[in-house]
């Protein structure tokens, strides 16, 4: 019986050491250092973001002033994917002056915005998603 109780043991231990390396004994590692999970990601471009981004660019007033009408907007965006915004970065031009809007990791952010016509017109684009 202790010799039975012996084998059983022997073999549920080998099971378990030759069945856990597959788990344990392999690597995403290409060789680089990073796995290839971690370099999976979309670049974010002029191009491509209203693809990956969703903006809702909508007038939340309006006033007069000067024999001029005003119309104040609030941008809201969202991450279209999801995953991790890396240093995501929208560039506009207001008022003359390029200005910049950065999203959080989830792609989200919001700002406001005064102009007398028009809607604003995004210059560059930069940043990654990792999926």
């Amino acid at each position: 019986m202790k010799r039975l109780l012996k084998i059983v043991v022997c073999l549920i231990a080998c099971i378990i050491c030759f069945g856990l390396t597959g788990c344990f004994g392999t690597s995403n590692n290409n060789g680089s250092g990073q796995s290839s999970v971690e370099n999976d990601y979309i670049e974010l471009t002029i191009d491509n973001y209203d693809y990956y981004l969703t903006i809702d660019d909508s007038v939340v007033s309006n006033f007069t002033a000067a024999s001029t009408r005003f119309y104040c907007h609030r941008v809201t965006i969202y991450g279209a994917l999801s995953g991790i915004y890396s240093d995501c970065v929208l560039h506009y031009k207001y008022n003359g002056n390029e200005m910049e809007v950065k999203l959080n990791v989830a792609g989200y952010a919001t700002f406001d915005y005064t102009v007398s016509s028009g809607r604003l017109v995004y210059t560059r684009v930069s940043g990654k998603i990792y999926l």
